[in-house]
Parts: structure tokens; C-alpha cells; sequence
């Protein structure tokens, strides 16, 4: 199990599957839209997601970035995980 699934489980949030690459998708609840979502989340935390249409991927998805030292992962995922349990 990995850092983000551990977190993604505790949240509203779904972790899609994926083979491999620099990226995971996640599903937002049907209540939260990408776009906001992605804008609060930067707002309220200074924490970069993608909305899921930057991809061509369907509505209700945001992309994260696994590229990032293990430290800024972790609070990022911290960060996003909140804005989603309180959203």
C-alpha cells in the first residue's frame, strides 16, 4: 500500500488505477467540481492539482503529480485530502 493510497482512503476521494508514469488520477465526489476544487485547494493551501479536462478525462477527475521530493508529496497529499473531507 502505497503513501497515497494510505491517505486517499481516509478522504472522499478515489484513486483510479494506473500502471505507471510521472501522474495518478483521482475521482472527486459528484458534489465537487474539478475546477473549484482545484482552485481552492491552491488557494487555501498553496497546493498545485490539475483539473481532469486539462487531460481529456472525464468531469469529476483531478490529476496529481508524483514527481516531487517524498516530503512535498506527503503534505500535499496531507493538504489535499483535507480540503476534500471538508468540502
Amino acid at each position: 500500500q502505497t503513501v497515497l493510497e494510505r491517505h486517499i482512503r481516509a478522504s472522499p476521494l478515489t484513486l483510479l488505477e494506473g500502471d505507471a508514469g510521472w501522474c495518478r488520477i483521482l475521482q472527486l465526489p459528484r458534489r465537487l467540481d474539478e475546477e473549484t476544487f482545484a482552485l481552492d485547494v491552491a488557494k487555501r493551501y498553496q497546493t498545485r492539482i490539475a483539473p481532469g479536462y486539462l487531460y481529456d478525462l472525464p468531469l469529476g477527475h483531478i490529476v496529481v503529480s508524483l514527481l516531487l521530493p517524498y516530503e512535498s508529496f506527503l503534505l500535499g497529499i496531507t493538504r489535499l485530502c483535507e480540503c476534500a473531507n471538508k468540502s
